[in-house]
C-alpha cells in the first residue's frame, strides 16, 4: 500500500514539473529579453510556484504530515 501511495506522490510530482515546464514555454515564448537563460529558470520557479500551490500534491503531503 505504502508503495502505492509513493508511486502516486512521484507520478503527481512528474506532473507538476512537466505542467511548470509547458508554462515556462508559453511565457518565455516570442520573449526578447537579453539574458534569456536567467529569464528562464526565474518564470520556471515562479511556474513551480505557482503549480504546486494549485495542485494536489501540495495537499496530499499536508495530509500525510498530520
Amino acid at each position: 500500500m505504502m508503495a502505492g501511495v509513493m508511486s502516486g506522490m512521484l507520478e503527481a510530482s512528474n506532473n507538476q514539473m512537466h505542467m511548470a515546464l509547458e508554462l515556462t514555454k508559453l511565457i518565455v515564448s516570442g520573449s526578447t529579453v537579453k539574458n534569456m537563460e536567467e529569464h528562464v529558470f526565474s518564470v520556471f520557479k515562479k511556474s513551480l510556484q505557482v503549480v504546486g500551490e494549485n495542485f494536489a500534491l501540495k495537499k496530499m503531503i499536508e495530509q500525510f504530515e498530520q
